[in-house]
């Protein structure tokens, strides 16, 4: 799932990164993070969760 400009903005603000476009790639109860087409990391759904 590709954030919208709205969502992006608020990944930014929370994290603290500076990016042009955030993939976030469900599976199961794991999300890869995908920043800028490169990808960063794996973290717990619950992290993220507010912006599915």
């Amino acid at each position: 799932m590709k954030l919208s400009s709205e969502q992006l903005k608020r990944f930014t603000e929370v994290f603290e990164i500076k990016a042009k476009s955030v993939i976030l790639i469900e599976k199961k109860n794991v999300i890869t993070i995908v920043i800028n087409s490169v990808i960063i990391f794996d973290v717990k759904k619950e992290l993220v969760a507010e912006f599915l």
